[in-house]
């Protein structure tokens, strides 16, 4: 039921993005049941506006703070984004207190437009089959000059 309300969420306010994109896949999966946080469909919303160019990074690391400052170090363009949704994929048993420090550290970069941005959501998924944490975001980026 989740993911077909999603799917049209998608389709209804970002027509042209293509169900096999990894942008729509990986959409789907952060707001599906799974997630331990259950993210609401208003960020994916306000996510989705109009004149946005959508793009996803994904880093692995032994820790969720550790997958954060490779992002840093990585991709340090992120933090111009015009909205962001993110989710940890996290071994067995989440550590709640690195997920903090990893979120704390992406928050201290991120230069917001407090007229623009829109929105900063995250969501965490246990999988005891992770041997590391990964970090997947989906950034936005105005595509307005």
């Amino acid at each position: 039921m989740r993911q077909k309300q999603i799917t049209s969420i998608i389709q209804k306010y970002m027509p042209m993005l293509n169900s096999d994109s990894l942008v729509f896949q990986e959409l789907l999966k952060c707001f599906s049941e799974n997630a331990l946080i259950q993210p609401d469909t208003n960020d994916l919303i306000s996510f989705l506006s109009p004149r946005r160019l959508f793009n996803v990074i994904k880093i692995k690391s032994s820790s969720a703070e550790g997958c954060s400052k490779e992002l840093l170090q990585k991709h340090p363009l992120f933090s111009e984004a015009a909205g962001m949704i993110r989710y940890y994929n996290t071994p067995s048993g989440v550590n709640w207190a690195d997920i903090e420090r990893a979120e704390t550290t992406i928050g201290k970069t991120l230069a917001m437009d407090i007229y623009d941005w829109k929105p900063d959501m995250f969501t965490v998924f246990n999988n005891e089959n992770n041997t590391e944490y990964e970090l997947v975001m989906i950034i936005a980026f105005s595509s307005e000059f």
